[in-house]
């Protein structure tokens, strides 16, 4: 068996014939494997990291919300207003560990978790 990326196709010759094949695959979801599904609206990254990440926000809902950083015993860290696209953190003082960044917005509320080394 061979497997194709959809659109992709395979001769095989069988003797002076030539059979040319386009292959469909799909994932365990149903999803061609080219197609994407949607991409998180919110990523933080890199996850790990050494104290320096990135929030990056590409939906609307968030643009103006309040992040606020934590570590495992719940301390705030650092609270701020983010904006959409790339929003640059740096944290070398804490230590190694488990933190949690949450970006509220009204009674909107996500929770992003992540390790710094």
């Amino acid at each position: 068996m061979i497997l194709l990326p959809m659109g992709v196709k395979a001769n095989y010759i069988y003797g002076e014939e030539t059979i040319t094949r386009t292959a469909s695959i799909y994932n365990e979801s149903g999803l061609n494997s080219q197609e994407e599904p949607d991409k998180p609206k919110v990523q933080l990254f890199p996850n790990p990291n050494e104290g320096e990440f990135t929030l990056k926000i590409a939906e609307d809902i968030w643009q103006g919300a309040t992040a606020t950083l934590h570590n495992i015993i719940g301390l705030e860290i650092d609270r701020r207003t983010v904006s959409l696209g790339e929003n640059s953190y740096s944290i070398p003082e804490c230590q190694p560990g488990i933190y949690f960044l949450t970006l509220q917005q009204g009674d909107l509320q996500k929770v992003l978790r992540f390790v710094k080394r």
